[in-house]
């Protein structure tokens, strides 16, 4: 197909809802020759190794430092890389030395070192000068133009873009660059038309525009993709401080190297985009499936799997679709088998090997002011998710990296009453809603409580409560909590989990006497916010009783019998259900003047703690009187005060 472009005229006006084709149909333009196909013929083009092994060595991931130093010292390894913050060691040596690393306590994988390759366009195509087509469709489909017209971006949200490197000097990224990881200069191509498609200038008033409005990008440049390199690419992007990191590349087999650096960077709040493949399969390619796990199907995980869509928002014949795939955005076209047209963005004004040694591809503009192709591939559609991504994020900030990914993936435009579905996850990108769905998105984490009766607590079983409150924020209502969860620890032993539940209430937990007890509480709302956790103690203990008598002193006549009355009392919260009909006390009493005694008479208290006893007659004289408590297995033992006696004649 052919485009027509006028340089320097801006973005056409375009708008619509989601999902409509905003191209006419196509014009006849003049016949090109066949495609380039991305198998072999693109891996030439890339000049990369095809995946595989990479010449022999092993990426080998260690427990700690210690386990780097121990490897070194191994017979028959040589360490050729250390990358110290992810803990693994690119080395080479024999296979059979390989093959026994993990048989070592401190050895955590063991790989052949395989590189990767960038999910290229499927077909490389050019543009046709006479259509006077629309030349930013994937802006106006996605509603991104709409977003950027009220929503320009925050240049603070950075956006790593792990790849060939960049163009720095195109007109769309000049002053788009934050940071790099050293010498970024793009002979491949792709990193600069994925670079610009995520946060390409849109006020220029050349090409095209990225999805990230203002927000900046650090480009970390990549010569190789072998997985060494890339999970060191992707550390020192998180490390550069990026929001938001797009990976437009991918294999067949798994990377301990790639998922560390993938767990690093989501560790530190970085939302993680990757594209999910060109081969029309099911089967799962990776890293993007370490950001939506098999399985999954659209769950929140690490990140978010890219497919792609065409104009009218299908699926792109060659993307990789299934149950690991989030969502899609455009990055394909439905029309003529040759030429094709795909995402429009810029090209590296050096040659480089995709745009100008295919002869497919027409290229307009020119090195002073810019260059400009279609192309097609999930390469491009992933980044027209991270651009999103930080375009959503800038007009509410408090979200976390995981409720970014959550609004992407429910505000993106499918049938009504539609969900998450094997073909394009949970639809296709619609920016505006996202952008609209962000700002009333609830991102204040609620408040929450755990309360238990007492500190001290005279039984073996307690009374734990727990409640929560979440408010909304700028007048927008709070998404509700929706769990609690209780975990409990015994002494300096580790907290385990106790009750999880879905409102506010309270449970009885049954201990052991003797034992203290610790109880911790978070609470999470819809939206994902996590309380700060609520903590409190409690030591289930014997409980301390009082004897208290009716009267401070007695006066009875000899040979008459003698009442003696009182209440025992808990001085412990929680000793209520340890009274029991029959707790039995003693009175002892001797003369005044004598310091022995003896067992007068027993008292047998009611539940209540009251007794009521007569003991046997006296003589005349004065004694002194004791009641006595022996304990039992919940209350422990007591004495009354004195209680003076006097008997008379």
């Amino acid at each position: 197909m052919v485009v027509g472009l006028a340089l320097g005229s801006g973005f056409p006006a375009t708008g619509g809802a989601a999902l409509r084709s905003v191209l006419p149909p196509p014009a006849p333009g003049p016949a090109l020759a066949p495609i380039l196909r991305e198998s072999a013929a693109a891996a030439a083009a890339l000049r990369l190794v095809p995946y595989g092994d990479a010449g022999g060595l092993a990426v080998v991931g260690v427990a700690d430092d210690d386990g780097l130093d121990a490897l070194a010292a191994v017979d028959g390894i040589t360490v050729q890389r250390v990358d110290r913050p992810l803990r693994f060691a690119v080395v080479r040596g024999a296979p059979a030395v390989i093959a026994a690393l993990p048989q070592r306590p401190w050895v955590r994988y063991a790989e052949h070192l395989r590189r990767r390759s960038p999910y290229a366009d499927p077909y490389v195509t050019t543009v046709d000068p006479h259509t006077g087509l629309p030349f930013a469709w994937q802006l106006s489909v996605t509603r991104a133009t709409e977003a950027l017209a009220t929503t320009p971006g925050d240049p603070s949200f950075v956006i790593g873009i792990v790849d060939t490197g960049a163009d720095v000097g195109h007109p769309e990224l000049v002053g788009k660059v934050a940071g790099t990881n050293g010498d970024v200069t793009d002979t491949i191509g792709h990193g600069t038309f994925v670079a610009a498609i995520a946060a390409g200038a849109g006020d220029n008033g050349l090409g095209a525009a990225g999805f990230g409005g203002r927000s900046r990008l650090f480009i970390a440049a990549d010569r190789t993709f072998s997985d060494d390199s890339l999970a060191s690419g992707l550390r020192a992007a998180t490390d550069a401080g990026a929001r938001v990191i797009n990976m437009s590349f991918g294999g067949p087999d798994q990377s301990g190297a790639i998922q560390d650096a993938v767990s690093y960077a989501a560790r530190k709040g970085v939302l993680l985009v990757a594209s999910a493949g060109n081969d029309e399969s099911r089967t799962p390619g990776y890293p993007a499936a370490y950001l939506q796990a098999p399985g999954s199907q659209g769950a929140r995980s690490l990140g978010l799997s890219v497919g792609a869509s065409d104009q009218n928002g299908a699926r792109a014949f060659f993307s990789d679709f299934g149950d690991w795939v989030s969502l899609v955005a455009p990055g394909g076209w439905s029309g003529p088998t040759c030429p094709e047209l795909g995402v429009f963005s810029a090209v590296a004004r050096n040659h480089n090997e995709i745009f100008d040694e295919s002869p497919c591809v027409g290229l307009v503009g020119d090195a002073a002011g810019g260059r400009y192709a279609y192309s097609e591939g999930t390469s491009f559609s992933s980044p027209a998710v991270a651009g999103a991504a930080a375009l959503t994020w800038s007009v509410n900030p408090r979200l976390k990296n995981f409720q970014v990914g959550d609004v992407l993936k429910l505000s993106a435009a499918r049938p009504a009453g539609a969900g998450w579905s094997a073909e394009k996850g949970y639809g296709v990108l619609d920016v505006k809603a996202a952008v609209d769905l962000a700002r009333s998105y609830d991102s204040v984490a609620p408040t929450a409580k755990v309360t238990v009766p007492a500190r001290a607590w005279a039984s073996p079983d307690v009374t734990i409560t727990w409640k929560g409150a979440d408010q909304g924020f700028d007048g927008h209502a709070a998404s509700g909590i929706v769990s609690y969860a209780v975990t409990v620890r015994e002494g300096a032993g580790a907290a385990r989990p106790w009750k999880q539940v879905g409102r506010a209430g309270g449970a009885t937990f049954r201990g052991v006497i003797g034992r203290e007890y610790a109880f911790a509480l978070v609470a999470t709302d819809g939206t994902g916010n996590v309380s700060s956790t609520s903590t409190t103690r409690v030591s289930l203990t014997l409980a301390r009783t009082r004897i208290v008598p009716s009267a401070p002193q007695l006066t009875a006549k000899a040979g008459k019998p003698i009442v003696v009355r009182g209440r025992l009392v808990a001085l412990t919260p929680g000793a209520a259900s340890a009274f029991s009909a029959g707790l039995d006390l003693k009175v002892l009493g001797g003369p005044a003047s004598s310091s022995s005694s003896r067992v007068l008479g027993r008292a047998i208290a009611t539940p209540d703690g009251a007794f009521d006893t007569t003991i046997r007659p006296l003589k005349a004289g004065r004694y002194t009187l004791v009641v006595q408590f022996p304990g039992t297995a919940r209350l422990e033992p007591s004495f009354s005060p004195e209680i003076p006696l006097v008997v008379r004649p």
